[in-house]
């Protein structure tokens, strides 16, 4: 059964951080893979299944995440807090398993589905990510082990990603930049930070600078955001690159920041068509559910 794992295999052993939070938590590489395997024998190897996650930023996503991709299964991350969209994508998808909070704690929870239904999911298919057309109807992203390997290890390449870098991660993961961000580091081999608090939260710039955070990424409105908070007056010492995609931003805060980024001898990057790169699939929510388990990724 195809399967990825977006964790160098150099690291795995390593003591080095991966992930870091804003109450001075640390996951290490050795310990987010000792997670991930745990996670991916709960799940099996056998029959490749669907398994929704509600992608807070946290560890246990990330690990459930990493460990259902490593062990062959196809992955939906589902927005937290969006309940209506949670009961649809069950009706229409019928995943095998969700992962989410319940009672205080994180849940494993395997779906009961009619077995009239249980249509085999595609072997690629490794991701779905839920967005909306035009009509409001949610739909479903699609891509393959191909797809999210090729977009990790290109952007990584594209913006010179290493060991050293540390990403400060502000964006959900259940979009598909945010997703992004924390699959282009892990495979370089560098560390991801989840702040904790908004862009506009008073304590923001002080956790990502005594993080040593050497990278930020954002929509346009993170960028009017930082604005507000006074982002370039900030001793960010460690900063060394800022990336901007999922809608354009005006043309005066390109120039500001490129301006700022190239007096710090760092870089800005304009970044646009993640998706499109991906040649990720659109299918509406009715119709996805047959496509996904059965269609091409």
């Amino acid at each position: 059964m195809p399967s990825i794992d977006l964790v160098p295999e150099i690291a795995r052993g390593e003591s080095r951080t991966a992930l870091l939070f804003a109450d001075g938590r640390a996951l290490s590489y050795a310990e987010l893979n000792s997670r991930t395997l745990r996670f991916a024998t709960q799940l099996g190897q056998g029959e490749k299944l669907l398994v929704a996650i509600s992608a807070e930023a946290s560890e246990h996503v990330v690990v459930a995440y990493l460990g259902a991709l490593r062990a062959g299964h196809a992955v939906a991350m589902m927005p937290p807090c969006d309940e209506r969209l949670w009961n649809d994508f069950l009706a229409a998808f019928q995943p095998d398993f969700t992962f989410r909070p319940a009672d205080g704690r994180w849940r494993l929870i395997k779906e009961t589905r009619p077995r009239r239904d249980a249509q085999p999911l595609h072997p690629d298919l490794a991701l779905l990510l839920m967005t909306s057309g035009s009509s409001g109807a949610a739909k479903a992203v699609r891509l393959s082990y191909g797809n999210l390997e090729a977009n990790a290890r290109s952007i990584a390449a594209y913006l010179e990603l290493s060991s050293a870098d540390r990403a400060a991660l502000v964006l959900p993961l259940h979009y598909s930049y945010g997703l992004s961000v924390l699959n282009s580091h892990l495979i370089a081999g560098g560390s991801v930070l989840f702040p904790g608090v908004s862009v506009m939260n008073g304590d923001f710039l002080g956790v990502i600078g005594d993080a040593g955070c050497t990278n930020f990424s954002g929509v346009p409105y993170s960028y009017e955001l930082l604005e507000r908070a006074r982002f370039r007056a900030a001793e960010l010492k460690a900063l060394r690159m800022m990336t901007v995609a999922g809608g354009q931003l005006r043309s005066d805060l390109v120039r500001l920041y490129r301006d700022h980024m190239h007096a710090k001898s760092g870089r800005f990057f304009v970044m646009y068509g993640q998706t499109e790169a991906t040649r990720a699939l659109l299918s509406s929510r009715r119709k996805a559910f047959p496509t996904a388990r059965s269609g091409s990724a």
